[in-house]
């Protein structure tokens, strides 16, 4: 027999995996230059505000700091950002600059003085993501504050990490923990967690300071708990469930969805007489504790249980429901799974389109294996509860979609920093099923393994380091990677070291690291899937 994962042996392979996720999180977040991720000067301002009045600031009123305002004026960004703040440097700009222009600027960076923390100018930004739930910036405000003299590129480098290990270690447990709820052996579980922490979209939406790394963690967790109270629907996983649903809830807008599916799987079983009222309480009451006030600060403050910033700027449901109707659904959803696969973060280059078509017509024919084998499922409750909690987070999104196309229809509707809580549950699901078809299943397991292996290192060899050291923002070919790195590397090392936030030394040897690992774990993967039996 194949033998299932165990926490109290076993377990020690896995660590490999840990280790990897490590070193994706601490790469990511050193190459990303200053504000390269999603937003993130803006959600850094949400984060600088608790720490310098200890207040929740006010949609509407609040603005960014000095220090930041500064910052985007030095700093380069990518071409769309420009969308919202015209005045910043491209990329393409700041690299047509002098070696001297370039150090100058970089200079006057890390001399941003730390007394401008907090102070506004006039005509400053309006900062429009302080809407946000506050859970994840209380988290991070204080580190912040411990952090007040350091320059502000190191600080928002240090709190990157902290949001990028943070996320890496409660995702990983929280998958190991998924596992054995799912009674996945070594080889399901080794390809589960191979799709997971060689995402490109992980690392983007957790690597930069946001609420997001906390509310993908969350989302993790969920799950887990939901497999908790499911196997056992007593009160203490009622009030686990609930108090991570509240949480989530305190983080993100969109962890309402599971937070319904909670809901959902806790009255499906008071009806189903699994579960007493006592178990209806603790969960609703937890929730309520946790979520009720944020709400109700927010209908105060705004007069509006809505925390989405659209809807906030006086997009109503009618003007949601009749962008739906017009909206280019199938040019929408084929941007959205190809975003979910890979996106230059604030950049949105493309990869090679037929490459993620690829992948996703393979992840594709991984969830019909899925469906086709549910039947033959130990665990089939609760994977139909997690498809049924995705279906339910594909609507939330799409719905996000349509508000977003009320108030920009001349954007396309990417949210990929969304996706990402989803894709737990989803690598789950289809190791599971492609499990139990071991006939093709194997063949279609170790397709996925070697094509996300493929897009972790192209992420960092092929895209994102020739994109910050001025190679070009499209496809790289064989000639334009030869000139990268052998023809014209010195130059590319040193605008590499004029735009990432870490050091070139350690760009280079984690990505070299990175690669490494990201190999011995596809050929090891691999080789589970085609290996009959395990051995203990």
């Amino acid at each position: 027999m194949v033998e299932r994962l165990q926490f109290t042996k076993g377990w020690a392979p896995y660590w490999i995996f840990l280790a990897f996720g490590l070193a994706n999180a601490v790469l990511y977040a050193n190459l990303q230059p200053l504000w390269e991720g999603f937003d993130e000067p803006f959600h850094y301002a949400f984060v600088e505000h608790v720490a310098t009045r200890r207040a929740l600031p006010v949609f509407g009123s609040a603005h960014v700091a000095l220090d930041v305002e500064e910052s985007l004026c030095l700093a380069p960004a990518a071409p769309p950002v420009r969308v919202n703040l015209p005045y910043v440097m491209t990329y393409s700009e700041y690299f047509a600059l002098s070696d001297p222009g370039r150090a100058a600027r970089r200079a006057a960076l890390w001399r941003i003085p730390s007394s401008w923390r907090g102070e506004v100018k006039p005509g400053a930004n309006m900062n429009y993501e302080v809407q946000q739930a506050p859970l994840a910036y209380l988290v991070l405000a204080p580190l912040d504050a411990l952090w007040a003299g350091t320059p502000l590129p190191a600080k928002a480098l240090r709190l990157r990490l902290v949001c990028a290990i943070a996320a890496v270690l409660l995702c990983f447990a929280a998958a190991l923990r998924l596992a054995q709820w799912l009674e996945m052996d070594r080889a399901a579980t080794s390809l589960m967690l191979l799709l997971l922490l060689s995402a490109q979209m992980f690392y983007g939406a957790t690597a930069h300071v946001a609420n997001d790394w906390l509310s993908i963690s969350l989302s993790a967790w969920f799950f887990v708990a939901l497999a908790r109270f499911l196997d056992a629907p007593g009160t203490r996983a009622a009030f686990w469930l609930g108090l991570i649903a509240g949480a989530g809830v305190l983080t993100k807008a969109y962890f309402l969805t599971w937070a319904a599916v909670g809901a959902l799987a806790v009255l499906a079983s008071f009806f189903s007489r699994r579960a007493r009222l006592a178990q209806v309480l603790a969960y609703g009451l937890t929730l309520s504790a946790l979520a009720a006030p944020w709400f109700a600060r927010s209908y105060h403050v705004y007069g509006s249980l809505s925390v989405m910033q659209q809807t906030m700027r006086g997009v109503t449901l009618g003007d949601t429901l009749h962008a739906a109707l017009r909206m280019p659904w199938g040019e929408t959803i084929a941007a959205q799974l190809r975003g979910a696969l890979w996106t230059g973060n604030s950049s949105f280059n493309s990869f090679s389109r037929v490459t993620l078509n690829v992948i996703l017509v393979l992840m594709a024919m991984a969830f019909t294996t899925w469906l086709m084998t549910l039947a033959h499922s130990q665990c089939k409750a609760l994977e139909e509860w997690m498809a049924s909690a995705l279906s339910v987070f594909c609507l939330a999104l799409a719905y996000a979609c349509a508000v977003f196309h009320v108030v920009r229809p001349d954007l396309p509707n990417l949210m990929p920093w969304y996706t990402v809580a989803a894709f737990l549950p989803l690598a789950c699901l289809l190791a599971c099923g492609l499990r139990r078809a071991r006939a093709w299943g194997k063949w279609l397991a170790a397709a996925l393994a070697a094509c996300f292996v493929y897009l972790n290192i192209a992420t960092y060899v092929l895209k994102l380091i020739p994109q910050y050291a001025g190679c070009g923002e499209g496809p790289i070919r064989w000639r334009e990677f030869q000139t990268c790195y052998s023809v014209a590397g010195d130059r590319t090392m040193r605008l590499l070291a004029d735009t990432a936030l870490g050091p070139v030394w350690l760009i280079a040897g984690l990505t070299v690291l990175v690669s490494a690992l990201a190999l011995y774990l596809a050929a090891t993967t691999i080789g589970r899937w085609f290996v009959r039996a395990e051995q203990p």
